[in-house]
């Protein structure tokens, strides 16, 4: 088989990827277990490297795939969509991050349990932790282990369950072995290859048009079916 063969390509990538995932963990393990170098990698990342681990941790693949469908399919309603939930993260980082921050604890849980019962604060704050990022967590999943079964070019539905629970168990162990650093390390080259991907991308597109902004808007609205309404809130159910 050639190696320019876009299956072996694909594995080729990945495996490489991974690999280099998995260096940059062992990295940024220092073999200590206090709580504080796991969670907090005792403020080794700089400014900017926090600012692109936090990025990486919104960049995920369903964001890409369902803010760029959703704008597609949208129009004006769908930029809305996108800008709302970038909002929204600093909303979260101005109210909420900053004050737990503060405390100089390291989870939910450790902050409610200061002015409640330890035993029920901690219960109750994972049991919701876990209501709300499972959904999420099976939806990321599932949607990485589908892309995966199709760029290695694995059919059927079990393939698909397979490369859902390696990715998952991948994950897994970024955590396990790298920690807070370590797993803050794999969102900035995700973001690297993210930004990078969509740069090239957006070139790309642009070089089918001409280079010219104005013409692609234009294809776009007359492709959507809705022409000038394309670009006019209130348009969505």
């Amino acid at each position: 088989m050639s190696f320019l063969d876009p299956r072996t390509l694909a594995f080729v990538l990945f495996a490489g990827f991974m690999a280099i995932s998995f260096l940059l963990c062992i990295l940024a393990a220092t073999g200590n277990d206090d709580p504080t170098e796991f969670y907090l990698g005792t403020g080794a990342l700089s400014p900017m490297q926090n600012g692109l681990a936090i990025a990486g941790d919104y960049i995920s693949a369903a964001t890409v795939l369902s803010t760029t469908g959703t704008i597609a399919l949208a129009g004006f309603d769908g930029v809305l969509i996108a800008t709302s939930t970038v909002l929204s993260i600093l909303l979260f980082m101005l109210v909420l991050a900053g004050p737990l921050c503060g405390r100089g604890q390291f989870t939910l849980g450790d902050v409610l349990s200061e002015r409640l019962s330890e035993r029920p604060a901690r219960v109750g704050t994972a049991v919701v932790v876990l209501v709300v990022v499972l959904p999420l967590l099976l939806v990321q999943l599932n949607g990485a282990g589908d892309m995966l079964a199709l760029l290695l070019g694995i059919p059927g539905s079990g393939a698909v369950t397979g490369c859902t629970v390696f990715i998952g168990s991948l994950m897994v162990c970024y955590a396990a072995l790298g920690g807070m650093k370590g797993t803050g390390f794999i969102q900035i080259l995700k973001t690297v290859l993210l930004l990078a991907a969509f740069v090239l991308l957006a070139c790309l597109v642009l070089r089918r048009f001409s280079w010219n902004p104005v013409t692609l808007f234009d294809a776009a609205a007359d492709a959507s079916g809705y022409g000038n309404g394309f670009w006019q809130s209130g348009r969505q159910d």
